[in-house]
């Protein structure tokens, strides 16, 4: 295997984070697991992840809670980078420890095990896609542009080897009465460079209306 690509930290001139702009807050989330062979699994997981932008830094927390009640915590900083790992102007996310007293030194196997702050060697490298009207009209139909979607498209890399075990896509949408969510779509890829299973994400923020609400409890 070829040593692992050095990956550039120099930040370019703060900008503005289009879409992450638009995900600062709480999210709740509800993954379903896909085998490799694309078959559905009884495998199904919730958690929670927070975004905050504070100048040229932006911030993520994710909480992840597994069947056998073990919770996965990851937190990250992210800044917008020239380079990294072959990927020009993006969001680079470094992991840092949750809190202030973390100590992140254990080593664990994922998913098996999942305690609570183990280390995972790991960068997200994120580029942002706002949407525009740039679609065009619906033919034959109205004089509205057809709308666009932000998305934001991620790549999770080793950062022993260089390589990326995870190719991700968010999409956010616009619904009237529900308010923003978020659509994942994770695909792992193998030590092997094979595909491997499939995270389907679907997160609401917390001022939207979450569906069956009112059936909590009962």
């Amino acid at each position: 295997r070829p040593p692992a690509r050095r990956a550039s930290r120099s930040p370019v001139a703060a900008s503005a984070f289009p879409v992450f702009e638009k995900m600062v807050g709480t999210w709740e989330d509800n993954i379903r697991y896909i085998e490799p062979e694309l078959e559905k699994t009884p495998v199904k997981l919730v958690g929670v992840r927070e975004f905050a932008i504070d100048g040229d830094v932006v911030t993520l927390k994710s909480s992840t809670r597994f069947p056998n009640g073990k919770t996965l915590r990851l937190a990250f900083e992210g800044r917008r980078v020239k380079e990294a790992y072959g990927l020009k102007n993006v969001v680079r996310f470094d992991r840092v420890p949750w809190d202030e007293e973390e100590d992140e030194e254990e080593e664990c196997e994922f998913p098996k095990t999942a305690p609570d702050d183990c280390y995972y060697p790991i960068v997200l490298l994120a580029a942002e896609h706002p949407g525009k009207n740039v679609l065009g009209l619906y033919p034959g139909y109205s004089n509205e542009p057809i709308p666009t979607y932000d998305v934001v498209i991620v790549r999770e890399v080793s950062v022993e080897t260089g390589e990326t075990v995870l190719a991700e896509t968010i999409t956010l949408i616009d619904d009237e009465s529900l308010g923003t969510w978020a659509a994942h779509s994770a695909q792992e890829i193998t030590a092997e460079g094979k595909l491997g299973g499939v995270q389907l994400w679907r997160s609401a923020h917390t001022r939207c209306a979450m569906p069956n609400a009112e059936k909590k409890g009962k």
